[in-house]
């Protein structure tokens, strides 16, 4: 059972048994190999609770095909991202449906140099293999080597920021139960940090709530739980531990859009004069920082699918997108939470202040509204409104992702729509934060939809 919609603009990702079941993965895998005509598939996968059902088809798919896979265990999104960069492997799948709830099944893909595959760059030709291929199984005789990429991995994150020269933080981790309480115990055990786990148990059912740190209600315990140990930090993981989330000692979530500016400090300083990639959502802070440092800006549509190629090709140092996915050159352009941890923990052992004072010039200067959902019944038409209304008026119409639009760094929107949901998404900047609450309405009014819930 394939249904052809799980299939979205970077991954793959529906319920099981309902949109995919055994059957399914196995002809993935088999045209997921033919689509590619390569010998060999690093393959990765999480806790879930469908994955013991669905990662043997998968691998009898990819065996069939005549690949051999080789299997990096139960780990991270990031390890089979690493292990095809690193060791040079031809493609790499992770079968995870990241932060979505339990019963969902999916996988991220990679071709080699960990160039992701999506929607537009291979993912709807393997769907069209999958569904219409008249596959029969052959079940040749099992082509697996198990590896662990570990040890590797973690020189790398030592070369970004070396854990023995952390301070003696005490940080609290939010795994939700997902694959980043393994990455943490993995990456920074031995180090002089005082981890306070929550959730670190790997477990498919979420028992206590969603892995998916976007959600405020999601860090809540979180957040109450680092004012409770008088911890330094707080950190939330999503379900397979690639994007990280910060919380101050004050309990405050930090925003990403703060945190791509702050990392491009450290990045230019070790690649100098470097093209620093960013999306086009909120981005005067990025900008700033990318010019006071001596960088070269590369806007770009939103979208870790996106984003990366890109970095690539720009053999650019760093890239950000304010939903937590940090791509870095150092980690074969590919995101990574451990190395975004590494960076911060070093921050603050650096400039011996707290994450709330690190990130405090950020909040003073850059006011913004926060990702703001509609739903609407046809999300061009409502994008042509906005572009119309506020060309006529006379401003320039940015239409690098979606319609933006600069009033002299006065105040700035940015509204795009959804990938996969029918949905417009608005973003809000201005030089304080009355300007940024009144421009919010005011396109709120226009775009004439209630906000999602």
């Amino acid at each position: 059972m394939i249904d052809p919609t799980i299939f979205k603009a970077y991954d793959i990702r529906g319920i099981y048994p309902d949109q995919i079941d055994e059957d399914g993965a196995y002809k993935i895998g088999r045209a997921f190999v033919d689509f590619l005509k390569i010998k060999e598939v690093a393959v990765g996968y999480d806790m879930r609770l469908s994955t013991p059902k669905l990662l043997p088809h998968l691998i009898q798919g990819i065996n069939d095909a005549g690949a051999k896979v080789i299997d990096i265990g139960l780990t991270g999104t990031e390890l089979m991202y690493f292990s095809v960069g690193h060791f040079g492997y031809e493609s790499g799948i992770m079968m995870t449906a990241s932060h979505n709830p339990a019963k969902y099944a999916g996988m991220k893909m990679v071709k080699a140099k960990s160039m992701p595959i999506a929607g537009d760059t291979g993912l709807m030709d393997i769907c069209d293999l999958a569904i219409n291929s008249n596959y029969q199984r052959t079940n040749l005789p099992k082509n697996i080597e198990k590896i662990d990429p570990f040890l590797e991995y973690k020189k790398k994150i030592n070369e970004i920021y070396p854990i023995d020269k952390i301070k003696p933080f005490k940080v609290v981790v939010d795994a939700g139960n997902g694959m980043g309480g393994i990455l943490v115990n993995k990456t920074f055990g031995g180090s002089a940090l005082e981890i306070v786990p929550m959730y670190f148990e790997p477990d498919g059912s979420f028992p206590n709530h969603e892995a998916n740190p976007i959600k405020d209600e999601n860090t809540k315990e979180l957040r109450k739980r680092v004012v409770e140990e008088k911890a330094d930090l707080g950190i939330a993981l999503d379900g397979d531990g690639d994007r990280c989330f910060f919380v101050n000692e004050n309990g405050q979530i930090s925003l990403g859009y703060y945190l791509v500016a702050l990392i491009v400090e450290g990045m230019l300083k070790k690649y100098p004069n470097s093209k620093i990639i960013y999306e086009n959502r909120n981005k005067w802070a990025i900008e700033d920082a990318i010019e006071k440092h001596g960088g070269i800006p590369v806007a770009t549509p939103a979208g870790f699918a996106i984003m990366r190629p890109i970095l690539m090709r720009e053999e650019g140092a760093f890239g950000g997108e304010t939903s937590s996915h940090f791509f870095y050159k150092d980690t074969y352009y590919a995101d990574s939470s451990m190395a975004t941890m590494a960076i911060v923990l070093g921050l603050m052992t650096d400039s011996g202040k707290k994450w709330s004072e690190i990130l405090k010039p950020f909040r003073n200067k850059y006011f913004i509204s926060g990702e703001i959902n509609f739903k609407v019944d046809d999300a061009n038409k409502v994008l042509e409104k906005i572009k119309k209304h506020y060309a006529d008026i006379g401003l320039p119409i940015d239409e690098l992702d979606g319609v933006a639009v600069d009033k002299d760094r006065d105040w700035r929107f940015s509204l795009r729509k959804s990938n996969t949901e029918p949905l417009v998404r608005l973003n809000v900047e201005g030089k304080s934060q009355e300007i940024v609450d009144v421009k919010t309405k005011e396109v709120e009014t226009l775009i004439g939809f209630a906000r999602a819930t």
